[in-house]
């Protein structure tokens, strides 16, 4: 997310990663704000809670799909 957990440059652009390392390397502020929004951002979204649940879930909705609802409650209540 541009300017809230980090910065984007274009690929291969080796002149604007320059500029954004030149930035960073300047601003501790900006340094910290992004480090702290990008650590809670992970935690949100990818933590191991999070993942193993949306995992579950796939898991769930494709067996569901090809054996139908019927059949992952059996399995789930073995």
């Amino acid at each position: 997310m541009e300017g809230q957990t980090g910065l984007l440059v274009p690929p291969s652009d080796a002149g604007a990663l320059a500029e954004a390392l030149a930035r960073l390397a300047g601003d501790a502020f900006l340094r910290k704000r992004l480090g702290a929004a990008g650590r809670l951002r992970v935690e949100q979204f990818f933590s191991l809670q999070v993942m193993t649940d949306k995992i579950e879930e796939l898991y769930h909705r494709e067996f569901t799909k090809a054996r139908g609802p019927q059949a992952l409650q059996k399995v789930l209540a073995s």
